[in-house]
Protein backbone atom coordinates (compact mmCIF):
# COMPACT_ATOMS: atom_id res chain seq x y z
CA UNK A 1 0.00 0.00 0.00
CA UNK A 2 1.80 3.62 -1.21
CA UNK A 3 -1.42 5.66 -2.56
CA UNK A 4 -4.21 7.06 -0.53
CA UNK A 5 -6.43 5.21 -3.03
CA UNK A 6 -4.35 1.79 -2.09
CA UNK A 7 -4.87 2.46 1.49
CA UNK A 8 -8.90 3.12 0.79
CA UNK A 9 -8.88 -0.44 -0.85
CA UNK A 10 -6.99 -2.16 2.25
CA UNK A 11 -9.74 -5.19 2.46
CA UNK A 12 -9.48 -6.03 6.12
CA UNK A 13 -10.47 -2.76 7.67
CA UNK A 14 -14.00 -1.63 7.09
CA UNK A 15 -15.11 1.59 5.82
CA UNK A 16 -15.90 2.86 9.51
CA UNK A 17 -12.20 1.26 10.45
CA UNK A 18 -10.75 3.18 7.25
CA UNK A 19 -12.51 6.73 8.74
CA UNK A 20 -10.62 6.49 12.16
CA UNK A 21 -7.59 5.51 10.73
CA UNK A 22 -8.17 8.50 8.79
CA UNK A 23 -9.09 10.85 12.04
CA UNK A 24 -6.18 9.50 13.51
CA UNK A 25 -3.36 10.53 11.09
CA UNK A 26 -4.68 13.97 10.71
CA UNK A 27 -4.69 14.10 14.41
CA UNK A 28 -1.07 13.03 14.52
CA UNK A 29 0.05 15.80 11.46
CA UNK A 30 -1.37 18.63 14.26
CA UNK A 31 0.76 17.36 16.97
CA UNK A 32 3.88 19.58 17.41
CA UNK A 33 5.55 18.18 20.51
CA UNK A 34 5.76 14.10 20.64
CA UNK A 35 7.05 14.09 24.43
CA UNK A 36 4.28 13.62 26.27
CA UNK A 37 3.23 10.40 24.47
CA UNK A 38 6.82 9.21 25.30
CA UNK A 39 5.53 7.21 28.36
CA UNK A 40 2.45 5.60 26.74
CA UNK A 41 2.70 2.22 24.88
CA UNK A 42 2.09 2.52 21.20
CA UNK A 43 -0.43 -0.38 21.03
CA UNK A 44 -2.58 1.44 24.23
CA UNK A 45 -2.61 4.68 22.26
CA UNK A 46 -3.90 3.23 19.14
CA UNK A 47 -6.71 0.96 20.64
CA UNK A 48 -8.06 4.25 22.42
CA UNK A 49 -7.75 6.31 19.40
CA UNK A 50 -8.54 3.87 16.42
CA UNK A 51 -9.95 1.17 17.98
CA UNK A 52 -9.03 -2.84 18.22
CA UNK A 53 -9.37 -3.59 14.23
CA UNK A 54 -7.45 -1.00 13.39
CA UNK A 55 -4.64 -1.82 15.42
CA UNK A 56 -4.66 -5.48 14.68
CA UNK A 57 -5.42 -5.17 10.94
CA UNK A 58 -3.15 -2.60 10.24
CA UNK A 59 -0.60 -1.25 12.87
CA UNK A 60 0.54 -4.71 14.87
CA UNK A 61 1.64 -6.16 12.09
CA UNK A 62 3.67 -2.94 11.02
CA UNK A 63 5.01 -3.09 14.51
CA UNK A 64 5.63 -6.82 14.73
CA UNK A 65 7.77 -6.95 12.00
CA UNK A 66 9.71 -4.18 12.85
CA UNK A 67 10.37 -4.42 16.89
CA UNK A 68 9.31 -8.06 17.13
CA UNK A 69 8.42 -9.65 20.79
CA UNK A 70 9.16 -5.44 21.93
CA UNK A 71 6.19 -4.57 19.69
CA UNK A 72 4.20 -3.77 22.27
CA UNK A 73 6.33 -1.94 24.25
CA UNK A 74 7.47 0.68 21.77
CA UNK A 75 6.51 4.33 22.65
CA UNK A 76 3.25 6.42 21.63
CA UNK A 77 6.35 9.11 20.65
CA UNK A 78 7.93 7.29 18.11
CA UNK A 79 4.47 5.86 16.19
CA UNK A 80 3.11 9.33 16.00
CA UNK A 81 6.62 10.30 15.11
CA UNK A 82 7.17 8.01 12.86
CA UNK A 83 3.39 8.28 11.32
CA UNK A 84 3.91 12.42 10.84
CA UNK A 85 7.18 11.67 8.32
CA UNK A 86 5.56 8.65 6.01
CA UNK A 87 2.12 10.10 5.99
CA UNK A 88 3.71 13.26 4.01
CA UNK A 89 3.06 11.82 0.80
CA UNK A 90 -0.04 12.92 -2.12
CA UNK A 91 -2.01 11.05 -4.84
CA UNK A 92 1.01 9.57 -6.60
CA UNK A 93 2.20 8.13 -2.91
CA UNK A 94 5.08 8.21 -0.89
CA UNK A 95 8.58 9.00 -2.69
CA UNK A 96 11.46 6.76 -2.08
CA UNK A 97 15.10 6.40 -3.29
CA UNK A 98 17.54 4.39 -3.89
CA UNK A 99 21.06 4.95 -4.20
CA UNK A 100 22.58 3.43 -7.84
CA UNK A 101 24.95 0.47 -7.32
CA UNK A 102 24.20 0.12 -3.92
CA UNK A 103 25.32 1.85 -0.42
CA UNK A 104 28.58 -0.24 -1.34
CA UNK A 105 28.90 2.62 -3.97
CA UNK A 106 28.55 5.71 -1.37
CA UNK A 107 31.20 3.62 0.90
CA UNK A 108 34.01 3.63 -1.86
CA UNK A 109 33.29 7.30 -2.50
CA UNK A 110 33.56 8.27 0.58
CA UNK A 111 36.56 6.18 1.39
CA UNK A 112 38.36 7.29 -1.47
CA UNK A 113 37.52 11.22 -0.67
CA UNK A 114 39.06 10.23 2.77
CA UNK A 115 42.51 9.20 1.11
CA UNK A 116 42.74 11.49 -1.06
CA UNK A 117 43.15 14.74 1.68
CA UNK A 118 45.63 11.91 3.25
CA UNK A 119 43.67 10.11 5.74
CA UNK A 120 43.94 6.66 6.81
CA UNK A 121 41.70 3.92 7.10
CA UNK A 122 42.46 0.74 8.90
CA UNK A 123 39.97 -2.38 8.50
CA UNK A 124 39.74 -5.46 10.44
CA UNK A 125 41.03 -3.82 13.61
CA UNK A 126 39.77 -3.87 17.06
CA UNK A 127 39.20 -1.31 19.31
CA UNK A 128 39.41 -2.22 23.02
CA UNK A 129 39.90 1.16 24.73
CA UNK A 130 38.84 4.69 23.94
CA UNK A 131 41.70 6.47 26.33
CA UNK A 132 39.82 9.13 28.57
CA UNK A 133 42.42 11.24 31.63
CA UNK A 134 41.03 14.17 32.88
CA UNK A 135 38.00 13.45 31.20
CA UNK A 136 39.16 14.37 27.60
CA UNK A 137 39.88 11.82 25.09
CA UNK A 138 43.76 11.25 24.70
CA UNK A 139 43.67 8.16 21.92
CA UNK A 140 42.46 4.41 21.42
CA UNK A 141 44.08 1.32 21.53
CA UNK A 142 44.23 -0.75 18.80
CA UNK A 143 45.22 -4.46 18.20
CA UNK A 144 47.26 -3.78 21.29
CA UNK A 145 48.57 -0.63 20.19
CA UNK A 146 48.17 3.01 21.36
CA UNK A 147 47.26 5.59 18.86
CA UNK A 148 47.44 9.17 20.39
CA UNK A 149 44.54 11.34 19.05
CA UNK A 150 42.50 14.17 20.75
CA UNK A 151 38.51 13.32 19.72
CA UNK A 152 36.95 10.14 18.91
CA UNK A 153 34.20 9.75 16.45
CA UNK A 154 32.07 6.75 18.00
CA UNK A 155 29.35 4.78 16.15
CA UNK A 156 29.82 1.75 18.69
CA UNK A 157 26.60 0.88 19.79
CA UNK A 158 25.66 1.41 23.60
CA UNK A 159 26.84 -1.67 25.39
CA UNK A 160 30.53 -1.44 23.09
CA UNK A 161 31.10 2.28 24.13
CA UNK A 162 30.80 1.84 27.41
CA UNK A 163 32.44 -1.25 27.50
CA UNK A 164 35.69 0.64 25.52
CA UNK A 165 35.31 3.71 27.51
CA UNK A 166 36.40 1.91 30.67
CA UNK A 167 33.79 2.82 32.75
CA UNK A 168 35.09 6.84 32.15
CA UNK A 169 31.92 8.39 30.57
CA UNK A 170 30.31 9.29 34.03
CA UNK A 171 26.77 10.06 34.06
CA UNK A 172 26.81 8.64 30.88
CA UNK A 173 26.94 5.02 31.49
CA UNK A 174 23.56 4.82 33.48
CA UNK A 175 21.89 6.06 30.18
CA UNK A 176 23.95 3.77 27.92
CA UNK A 177 22.84 0.75 29.46
CA UNK A 178 19.71 1.20 29.62
CA UNK A 179 19.31 1.67 25.52
CA UNK A 180 18.10 -1.65 24.72
CA UNK A 181 18.83 -2.69 21.15
CA UNK A 182 17.48 -5.69 18.99
CA UNK A 183 18.98 -7.82 16.81
CA UNK A 184 18.48 -8.84 12.68
CA UNK A 185 18.79 -11.61 10.66
CA UNK A 186 19.18 -10.46 6.83
CA UNK A 187 18.94 -12.57 3.69
CA UNK A 188 19.36 -11.59 0.64
CA UNK A 189 19.04 -13.70 -1.92
CA UNK A 190 19.31 -14.30 -5.70
CA UNK A 191 17.08 -15.70 -8.06
CA UNK A 192 16.45 -16.53 -11.43
CA UNK A 193 12.67 -15.22 -11.41
CA UNK A 194 10.73 -12.68 -9.81
CA UNK A 195 9.66 -13.76 -6.78
CA UNK A 196 6.51 -10.86 -6.59
CA UNK A 197 4.77 -10.82 -10.38
CA UNK A 198 2.51 -8.04 -9.08
CA UNK A 199 5.85 -5.84 -9.32
CA UNK A 200 5.61 -5.27 -5.50
CA UNK A 201 8.64 -3.95 -4.20
CA UNK A 202 7.97 -3.83 -0.10
CA UNK A 203 5.82 -6.16 1.40
CA UNK A 204 5.16 -6.17 5.30
CA UNK A 205 4.58 -9.83 6.86
CA UNK A 206 0.90 -10.79 8.55
CA UNK A 207 1.36 -14.35 7.86
CA UNK A 208 2.72 -16.90 10.21
CA UNK A 209 6.53 -17.42 8.85
CA UNK A 210 10.00 -16.31 10.42
CA UNK A 211 10.09 -13.04 8.58
CA UNK A 212 8.86 -9.79 8.80
CA UNK A 213 9.22 -8.14 5.33
CA UNK A 214 9.96 -9.35 2.02
CA UNK A 215 11.84 -6.66 -0.59
CA UNK A 216 12.47 -7.50 -4.22
CA UNK A 217 15.43 -4.42 -5.12
CA UNK A 218 14.76 -5.31 -8.47
CA UNK A 219 11.16 -4.52 -8.74
CA UNK A 220 12.40 -0.85 -7.71
CA UNK A 221 15.38 -0.70 -10.12
CA UNK A 222 15.97 -1.55 -13.59
CA UNK A 223 16.75 -5.80 -13.35
CA UNK A 224 19.91 -4.39 -15.88
CA UNK A 225 21.45 -3.16 -12.68
CA UNK A 226 22.05 -6.42 -11.60
CA UNK A 227 21.66 -9.15 -13.84
CA UNK A 228 19.52 -11.40 -11.88
CA UNK A 229 16.68 -11.12 -8.72
CA UNK A 230 17.50 -9.47 -5.77
CA UNK A 231 15.44 -10.57 -2.77
CA UNK A 232 15.73 -9.65 0.77
CA UNK A 233 14.04 -10.90 3.23
CA UNK A 234 14.70 -9.71 7.17
CA UNK A 235 13.40 -10.27 10.89
CA UNK A 236 14.35 -9.02 14.42
CA UNK A 237 15.06 -10.59 17.63
CA UNK A 238 15.19 -9.35 20.79
CA UNK A 239 18.21 -11.25 22.76
CA UNK A 240 21.20 -14.31 22.35
CA UNK A 241 18.37 -17.11 23.26
CA UNK A 242 16.25 -16.42 19.97
CA UNK A 243 16.91 -19.26 17.02
CA UNK A 244 17.99 -16.69 14.14
CA UNK A 245 20.92 -16.41 16.65
CA UNK A 246 21.39 -19.89 17.80
CA UNK A 247 20.76 -21.29 15.08
CA UNK A 248 23.13 -22.33 11.98
CA UNK A 249 23.40 -19.98 8.95
CA UNK A 250 21.51 -23.18 6.96
CA UNK A 251 18.84 -23.38 9.38
CA UNK A 252 18.16 -19.89 9.08
CA UNK A 253 18.36 -20.00 5.17
CA UNK A 254 16.14 -22.97 5.06
CA UNK A 255 13.12 -21.67 7.70
CA UNK A 256 13.15 -18.25 5.43
CA UNK A 257 13.13 -20.38 2.18
CA UNK A 258 9.99 -22.20 3.96
CA UNK A 259 8.07 -19.15 4.52
CA UNK A 260 8.87 -18.21 1.30
CA UNK A 261 6.99 -21.35 -0.58
CA UNK A 262 4.22 -20.79 1.84
CA UNK A 263 3.74 -17.12 1.00
CA UNK A 264 4.65 -17.78 -2.53
CA UNK A 265 3.10 -20.68 -4.43
CA UNK A 266 4.75 -20.47 -7.68
CA UNK A 267 8.37 -19.78 -5.87
CA UNK A 268 10.91 -23.00 -6.40
CA UNK A 269 14.13 -23.29 -4.84
CA UNK A 270 15.07 -24.61 -8.26
CA UNK A 271 15.10 -20.76 -9.02
CA UNK A 272 17.59 -19.75 -5.56
CA UNK A 273 20.98 -18.73 -7.18
CA UNK A 274 22.85 -17.88 -4.06
CA UNK A 275 22.40 -17.12 -0.42
CA UNK A 276 23.61 -14.71 1.90
CA UNK A 277 22.71 -14.37 5.86
CA UNK A 278 24.21 -11.35 7.75
CA UNK A 279 23.18 -11.29 11.84
CA UNK A 280 24.08 -9.22 14.74
CA UNK A 281 22.88 -9.23 18.32
CA UNK A 282 22.84 -5.49 18.32
CA UNK A 283 21.50 -4.24 14.74
CA UNK A 284 19.45 -0.80 16.11
CA UNK A 285 17.61 0.65 19.16
CA UNK A 286 14.24 -0.55 20.53
CA UNK A 287 11.56 2.92 20.91
CA UNK A 288 10.44 2.09 24.05
CA UNK A 289 8.64 4.14 26.49
CA UNK A 290 10.70 6.92 28.11
CA UNK A 291 13.23 6.63 25.19
CA UNK A 292 13.37 10.18 24.20
CA UNK A 293 15.13 10.98 27.32
CA UNK A 294 17.83 8.52 26.26
CA UNK A 295 18.53 10.18 22.90
CA UNK A 296 21.74 11.99 23.73
CA UNK A 297 23.62 15.10 21.70
CA UNK A 298 26.46 14.60 19.67
CA UNK A 299 28.46 15.57 22.55
CA UNK A 300 28.39 14.29 25.52
CA UNK A 301 30.64 13.10 28.17
CA UNK A 302 34.68 13.33 27.72
CA UNK A 303 35.97 16.08 26.01
CA UNK A 304 36.82 14.68 22.30
CA UNK A 305 34.10 12.02 22.54
CA UNK A 306 31.54 12.52 19.77
CA UNK A 307 28.34 10.23 19.50
CA UNK A 308 27.16 9.35 15.97
CA UNK A 309 25.50 6.04 17.05
CA UNK A 310 22.05 4.65 15.88
CA UNK A 311 20.53 6.22 19.18
CA UNK A 312 21.91 10.01 17.84
CA UNK A 313 18.65 12.37 17.10
CA UNK A 314 19.42 11.95 13.37
CA UNK A 315 18.35 8.58 13.91
CA UNK A 316 14.62 9.64 15.51
CA UNK A 317 12.02 8.24 14.84
CA UNK A 318 13.65 7.17 11.28
CA UNK A 319 16.53 4.77 11.79
CA UNK A 320 18.07 5.13 8.26
CA UNK A 321 21.47 5.53 6.34
CA UNK A 322 20.06 8.95 5.97
CA UNK A 323 20.23 9.68 9.16
CA UNK A 324 23.46 8.17 9.84
CA UNK A 325 25.19 10.03 7.41
CA UNK A 326 23.70 12.89 9.37
CA UNK A 327 24.77 11.92 12.38
CA UNK A 328 28.32 11.75 10.96
CA UNK A 329 28.55 15.11 9.56
CA UNK A 330 26.92 16.90 12.89
CA UNK A 331 29.43 14.91 14.82
CA UNK A 332 32.36 16.44 12.06
CA UNK A 333 31.02 19.84 12.43
CA UNK A 334 30.86 20.24 16.05
CA UNK A 335 34.67 18.74 16.44
CA UNK A 336 35.58 21.06 14.38
CA UNK A 337 34.28 24.16 15.70
CA UNK A 338 35.52 22.79 19.36
CA UNK A 339 38.95 21.96 18.31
Amino acid sequence: MNTPFEILSFSPLSVFDLVKLGMMVLRIRAIKDTTPYDRIKAKEWILSTSGKSVYENFFAPLMKSKFGDNAENVSAAWLIGRVKIRSDRGKEGEKLGYMRGGFNSFVEALAKQIISNRGEIKTNMEVTEIVIRDNAVQGVIVNGDFIACDAVISTAEPAVLDSIAGGKLGALHDTLKSIRYQGTACALIGLDKSLMKDGNYWLNIKADVPFGAVIEHTNFLPFEDYGENLVYVTSYFQDRNSPLWTQTEEEIIDSYLNGLERMFPEFSRKDVRWTKLYRRIDTAPVYEQGYLEKVLPFAAGPSGLYLAGMFSSSNYPERSMNGSVKAGFESAELLMKQK
